[in-house]
């Protein structure tokens, strides 16, 4: 510890000789040193791992932002990549009149090393500069931040400044202004395009996500994706701008989903409004990033269930360790690359000791467990619509995996290890290889990593390592390393059934078929096949159609059970043939596979109130205000609470959907006053 700073390269640099390689000398002393207590060979291979990591990082592709030739539509024509730009980019926007673009950046911190040093300035929120597209490109980023003192260590006042995570941006007709969406804190920035400046910022929402722009009527339109509320800004002066009013949308989610999301955007748990676990985890996903999170004054850490009886731990100080999915959680305990987290609720520290505000109550953990569960992996792009691979070596794949990977990684627990009498995903104690006691993790999302070496600089496994190095796929490296006696045909193999590996969804799921008169034999087939997908054990999918039928707007279902039935929304039953027939010329529906469970709500009652639409005086508004089946007086209370208020979200007492608060709410919900709803 002495005399080492808080950088990685602070680190590793007293081991390494000028030319950047491991010093013999150093790294035997340290190890002979080190072994009474570790084991040499251990603290040999975690230096290694500190080598290799921070020297490649340097040499990654940097292909931030692609200059198409569009001038040709049906060719278009990579002319050239422009790196050097940001990270994690969101949004961008060019300037008019000018050879300019601006882009939305998150810059990770992720050399810092120890939560304790990243306490609340986690990453960089910036707008990047890009100009001269055709010639010599200058990049100039600009920390939305920037000037603001004690900002970024959570200083009194320093919240009402954030424009954290910025997540659109869009640029006056004159190109003198840009307009960004600071999706974290809720607000806009208003901003000198040339110089980068904040001129003003103005609270709109919650969870702001995309800008329209009236540059003519100097009107933002910003759509704020947690409350599902279009805010309407006047932005005639640039340092006070106002808010006219907010449009609050029907939001169909199930009350989980509402209630929970803002524990993973909203900054506002943090310091100083900067910091949320999305910065890293970006839409509950990825960043490609190696962090080194360890506490050095902390205490021992858990191991997974299986290797606890054998009196093992794991040490605080963990080194380099690549961000997890948070996608799919549900029926995985434990969580982190070591099993070290029981359940979610032990991220709750996190709150405090990396995000720098406080720890959420139980009821909130409550919440955002509930909605973490929600979230799933995407279907497998590298699938068909029938569940099969693409890739048909996929099939042989599958019994080079049976033979080689199924003893750890078992494909009926998503790719997890689970033992009998072990109630959460196994363990497995690496100590000889990875100087760790790793949790065997699922591979639902492995696809998604295959490319992280070549753009954000690390590979596969839990500390960044296994690149592809001067082989055609990542994959091929840890095969060297591993299973050496494969075959070249196995290797590819293998390769194609792990990027075909099954996720949550299945492919079907989120295809549609739009049909008019006359119904094309290409049709019928993608709905039929739409309809077995749903009728498998357990069911791929749930069938929905909407549309137009003799003007009026209709849906149905396709109820469960086999036998090809429909339910429409006012409650008759009809067959996929009569509905075909139904259709008139003017007439149009859209068939849709949607997540099983699902489609009776987003088919046919759209508030989940058990009143279906047509049959339904309100089918965008229930009375049921908190989602829990019941119209009672907690419902009632939340009304009164927000009566003769505008504009009021719907969950509050909008049931009708005019905006506000009223006797015809009052009314809607006395009606229904005691009923509970259970489709």
């Amino acid at each position: 510890d002495a005399g080492v700073g808080d950088d990685w390269q602070d680190v590793i640099a007293p081991l390494l000789l000028p030319d950047g390689q491991s010093d013999p000398a150093v790294a035997s002393q340290f190890a002979v040193e080190m072994a009474p207590q570790f084991g040499g060979n251990l603290i040999l291979n975690a230096m290694e791992i500190l080598q290799e990591i921070v020297a490649d990082v340097p040499d990654t592709v940097d292909h931030d932002l692609a200059v198409i030739d569009v001038s040709n539509p049906a060719q278009p024509v990579v002319t050239r990549y422009i790196g050097g730009v940001g990270t994690t980019m969101s949004a961008m926007a060019l300037q008019p009149g000018r050879d300019r673009v601006l882009v939305a950046n998150l810059e990770p911190r992720n050399l810092v090393k120890f939560e304790h040093n990243l306490r609340g300035h986690i990453v960089d929120h910036q707008i990047v500069t890009v100009s001269q597209l055709a010639g010599g490109v200058v990049v100039q980023p600009f920390d939305l931040h920037a000037g603001i003192p004690g900002f970024n260590n959570g200083a009194p006042g320093t919240a009402a400044f954030s424009l954290a995570d910025p997540k659109d941006i869009v640029i006056s007709a004159d190109g003198s202004r840009a307009y960004v969406a600071a999706m974290g804190p809720g607000r806009i920035g208003i901003l000198d395009a040339v110089s980068g400046q904040v001129l003003a910022r103005l609270d709109v929402g919650r969870g702001p996500r995309s800008l329209v722009l009236d540059d003519a009527n100097k009107r933002l339109y910003v759509l704020n994706r947690t409350d599902q509320s279009v805010a309407f800004v006047d932005v005639s002066s640039d340092t006070n701008p106002t808010l006219i009013t907010t449009v609050y949308l029907f939001n169909p989610e199930p009350p989980a989903v509402k209630l929970g999301r803002d524990f993973l955007y909203s900054t506002r748990f943090s310091a100083n409004f900067a910091s949320s676990c999305a910065v890293c985890h970006i839409d509950a996903g990825l960043d490609h990033l190696a962090w080194d999170l360890g506490d050095p004054s902390g205490p021992m850490q858990p191991v997974p269930d299986n290797l606890e009886p054998l009196g093992l731990q794991n040490h605080p100080t963990k080194g380099p360790m690549v961000t997890l999915s948070l996608r799919g959680l549900a029926g995985h305990n434990n969580l982190h690359w070591r099993g070290d987290r029981p359940t979610f609720a032990d991220f709750n520290p996190a709150f405090d000791k990396l995000l720098g505000g406080s720890e959420l109550t139980p009821e909130q953990m409550d919440a955002f467990t509930a909605f973490i569960e929600t979230v799933v992996y995407p279907p497998n792009p590298y699938l068909n619509r029938d569940n099969s691979p693409k890739n048909p070596r996929a099939w042989d794949g599958a019994f080079v995996y049976l033979d080689n990977c199924q003893v750890c990684h078992q494909v009926e627990n998503d790719g997890a290890l689970k033992l009998d009498g072990v109630p959460d995903d196994a363990g497995i104690d690496l100590g000889g290889v990875f100087a760790q006691i790793q949790l065997v993790t699922q591979l639902r999302g492995l696809h998604r990593k295959f490319n992280s070496d070549l753009f954000g600089g690390f590979g596969l496994i839990h500390d960044g390592r296994e690149e592809r190095e001067h082989r055609d796929h990542p994959m091929q490296t840890f095969f060297d390393t591993f299973f050496s006696f494969l075959t070249p045909q196995q290797r590819d193999d293998l390769i194609a059934f792990l990027t075909a590996f099954q996720t949550n969804v299945t492919n079907i799921v989120g295809w549609q078929v739009r049909v008019e008169t006359p119904v094309t034999a290409t049709q019928r087939a993608a709905i039929e096949l739409m309809i077995s997908q749903s009728e498998l054990v357990p069911s791929h999918n749930d069938v929905i159609a909407v549309g137009m039928l003799a003007g009026q707007r209709r849906g149905f279902w396709l109820t469960p059970g086999g036998g090809g039935l429909f339910m429409a929304d006012d409650g008759s039953i009809t067959d996929l043939d009569a509905l075909l027939a139904s259709l008139a010329p003017g007439d149009v529906l859209v068939f849709e596979a949607v997540p099983p469970g699902s489609g009776r709500r987003l088919g046919i009652d759209w508030d989940a109130d058990c009143v279906l639409n047509a049959l339904d005086p309100v089918p965008r508004g229930t009375s049921d205000l908190n989602g829990d089946t019941f119209v009672d007086l907690v419902d009632l209370a939340t009304l009164l609470s927000h009566f003769g208020t505008s504009p009021v979200p719907r969950e509050q007492g909008d049931i009708d959907g005019d905006g506000d608060a009223d006797l015809l709410d009052l009314s809607l919900l006395l009606q229904d006053f005691g009923t509970q709803c259970a489709p």
